[in-house]
């Protein structure tokens, strides 16, 4: 038998704390331990990082005498982690991962140095794609090993300037693993180091100095592989022809350097964001497939090359805490029985999900992809059914050939769901996260107020406004309502296709756009003929009082439109001569063809930007003189002075970060009603976009080009586009290269040929020409912007 204990370093606790907790405790971890819970956040950074790794350290010393030696420690860091899959699969990745390491370490220096240098990988920390704080001349940077991913697996020149074509193979503190006695090694290491020489504000400056210093000592062993490795350059020493500058750690005789480090380079275990989001994915695998042609022309559908690996699969189910306690709430509702049936978030570069997500880098997706994790929907009643599920170990089957407990409190005063902290006082959930709950669980279905209320048109008359003056303003209105009718009446029947006028949808905008939205529309009116004269007076007050009355259930200023034109239709009665066509004199309507009416649709504009700037206001001045509805922006966050003026309480990457992320748009739309399925979303760079013809040409445009693509498709793959409804509806930008390029990667090796000549630039076209910089300027565009 062996047991799994599980520390988190945290002062206080807050949502993103408590998303920690929740998510260990839906999916059976064991009772988490505060470390340095309750304590003063000390203003001097020396002494905050002593803290966090002495108090540590000193836990761990008090856990050795009553643990087990096969005992491991998990430590993660408590604001800014989740997990999305069991411990059961954690502790097989671990050893997984530690036998491959060894396996590696074994191939590069041979069994006999492996053996007699004990180089065995026992402690995993988290991946980083930089080495922070930055300084390649450290050990803890240049000698540390490469991860054994392709070379061009995060583009095609690995070891550029851009941080996201990097391999994770630098450390991060955040997250680590390990057998009690090794992890006090590293951690009594680390503290040394702290006391030796402090020089920076992060610890894990010195437990990546740590981990430096074993692998030079394990470069050691073959000096031409050292050699090597210290020639290799890094960001700006690209630029420089002399050798780059490197640390040579001196070490005393008998020095001890080596500690079992190891990094978790496939992310099976702790997936870090920072320069990595871009390669993740949420992905449901029962919804991944794939068409395949046979030989014989016969198309069969197929799984996409992303399956459930076999840890995940043979975990327990991610409800079966439903299974043994159904909530009371929605007891007919099936939930998933398979973890094929969830939502996953998987590293699309390796093809695994990883068992825990540390939010490193962009600390809005805490936010923002919260709601993506497969409990989000039934965190409340999981965590309720979770709690009552008896004690067991965390496998049935033995892993690493132990049977493994989940390491609990015997005190009295023990509950479920909470946390003990170092000191020994048990927190429960709701003293530590019930103020919370409105944050981490999905909010109940409630009545949506606009940030408006108007009251009733009848209540507004009886509030002693002269019913003389009213009559006079619906009479106004009723006019203006007539001539939108009339004009749009005249402009739908115009053409020789069916012509509507889409609704304008009006955002307001301010440091919170998406909070607000405020729809001023027009309504539309659309036909199906080929050539009408013109509508009937009475045919269109009729019209215009349905659209309007409709539009004044939501928005009253529409109401004194509506009541306007039907006082204009009672008003025909008794004045003919209204009703001749077009109202210009003749007795008689014109009018003979039967007019279709459709609903209306909105066409909406979404904006992902920061700040307000020059660039802006051209994207908005184009926009507005062209007659385009004002956007929503999506991360608005004012002016970039006023951004630049932020509280400098506020998290750096939040304040440093300009440019948002696509989420933001995704929870937008999700936002919108599902009865407005029909409508139109146009999402534009708010920064880098103009606009120079009106709306109408785009949707024109627009939907041609549908059609025109849907007539493609159907001719490539005749009936099976019907069968299997594939058809083009969303329309993104096109780009002559595809970045970053992987020639695996379907949107690289599988995009369709453009459609423009092959001879469009001249007997070059396709080819690589030019500077380096601007190779593709020959090239058709067809890759995806």
């Amino acid at each position: 038998k062996a047991g799994l204990h599980y520390l988190i370093p945290a002062t206080s606790s807050n949502r993103d704390f408590c998303k920690l907790l929740l998510s260990s405790t839906i999916l059976d971890y064991p009772t988490p331990v505060l470390i340095n819970w309750g304590a003063h956040e000390e203003a001097n950074p020396y002494k905050q990082h002593l803290a966090k790794v002495e108090t540590l350290l000193a836990y761990m010393k008090r856990l050795k005498p009553i643990s087990k030696e096969d005992d491991l420690v998990l430590i993660l860091d408590g604001y800014d982690v989740w997990f999305q899959l069991r411990p059961d699969v954690l502790l097989k990745r671990y050893f997984e991962m530690n036998a491959n390491m060894d396996q590696r370490t074994i191939q590069a220096f041979g069994q006999d140095a492996f053996e007699k240098g004990d180089h065995r990988t026992t402690v995993i920390f988290g991946p980083d794609k930089i080495c922070w704080p930055i300084d390649f001349s450290r050990p803890a940077c240049w000698a540390v090993p490469h991860t054994g991913l392709s070379p061009t697996a995060f583009g095609p020149e690995p070891n550029d300037y851009r941080e996201t074509h990097n391999e994770p193979r630098w450390l991060n503190s955040g997250t680590i693993m390990g057998p009690i006695q090794d992890m006090i090694d590293v951690f009594q290491a680390t503290l040394d180091l702290i006391h030796y020489n402090h020089t920076t504000d992060s610890d894990q400056f010195y437990f990546a100095n740590v981990f430096g210093d074993q692998e030079f000592a394990r470069l050691s062993l073959d000096q031409e592989l050292l050699e090597t490795q210290a020639k290799e350059r890094y960001r700006e020493e690209f630029r420089k022809e002399e050798d780059p500058p490197r640390q040579i750690p001196e070490f005393d005789v008998g020095q001890r350097t080596e500690y079992h480090i190891g990094i978790d380079y496939f992310s099976a275990m702790f997936q870090t964001l920072a320069f990595y989001k871009q390669f993740l994915a949420w992905i449901r695998p029962s919804d991944s497939w794939a068409t395949k042609t046979s030989e014989g022309g016969d198309v069969t559908a197929e799984r996409y090359t992303f399956k459930v690996a076999e840890d995940i699969s043979s975990s327990r189910s991610p409800f079966a805490a439903f299974e043994a306690s159904p909530p009371a709430s929605n007891t007919s509702v099936e939930y998933p029985k398979s973890w094929e049936d969830v939502s996953l978030c998987v590293n699309t570069v390796t093809d695994l999900a990883p068992v825990t997500l540390h939010f490193t880098g962009e600390k809005s997706l805490r936010e923002l992809w919260w709601d993506k994790l497969w409990f989000y929907q039934d965190g409340e009643e999981l965590r309720k059914a979770s709690l009552r599920m008896p004690d067991r170990p965390i496998s049935e089957e033995p892993i690493a050939g132990k049977t493994w407990y989940k390491i609990e409190s015997s005190d009295p005063e023990a509950g479920k769901g909470g946390a003990w902290a170092d000191n020994g006082g048990w927190h429960s959930w709701t003293s530590l996260c019930k103020t919370y709950e409105d944050q981490i669980f999905p909010r109940k279905t409630l009545k949506k107020k606009g940030p408006h209320h108007h009251p009733p048109l009848l209540s507004r008359l009886r509030n002693g406004v002269p019913i003389k003056r009213w009559l006079f303003f619906i009479q106004l209105a009723g006019v203006a309502g007539l001539a939108i009718m009339h004009k749009s009446a005249r402009t739908g029947f115009e053409g020789s296709q069916p012509v509507g006028l889409w609704i304008l949808v009006n955002s307001f905008f301010g440091t919170d756009a998406a909070a607000h939205a405020n729809h001023s529309a027009l309504s539309r009116t659309c036909a199906r003929n080929t050539s009408v004269p013109a509508l009937s007076y009475d045919k269109i007050t009729l019209q215009g009082f349905y659209y309007f009355s409709v539009l004044c259930l939501q928005f009253p200023f529409f109401c004194p439109i509506s009541v306007g034109l039907l006082f204009s239709h009672f008003q025909s009665f008794r004045n003919p001569n209204l009703t001749t066509q077009g109202g210009h004199g003749s007795a008689k309507s014109t009018v003979s063809t039967k007019v279709e009416l459709l609903p209306p649709a909105y066409l909406r504009m979404v904006y992902p930007v920061r700040h307000a700037d020059a660039n802006y206001c051209k994207t908005i001045l184009s926009s507005a003189i062209l007659n385009y509805p004002e956007p929503m922006l999506i991360g608005f966050a004012g002016s970039k002075q006023e951004e630049e003026d932020a509280d400098s309480t506020v998290d750096l990457a939040q304040r440093v970060s300009r440019k948002t992320s696509i989420l933001g748009i995704d929870k937008h739309l999700r936002n919108i009603s599902t009865t407005r399925d029909e409508d139109l979303v146009i999402i534009a760079d708010g920064l880098n976009t103009w606009f120079q013809l009106r709306p109408q040409t785009l949707l024109d445009r627009y939907f041609e080009s549908n059609r025109n693509a849907d007539e493609r498709i159907r001719k490539e793959f005749g009936v099976t586009a019907d069968v299997l409804s594939i058809r083009q509806k969303i329309i993104f930008g096109a780009q002559r290269d595809c970045s970053p390029w992987n020639p695996e990667d379907p949107a690289c090796a599988a995009v369709p040929e453009s459609t423009l000549p092959r001879d469009i630039y001249g007997p070059q076209t396709d080819a690589e020409v030019g500077e380096k910089k601007d190779a593709f300027t020959k090239h058709r565009p067809r890759y995806i912007n």
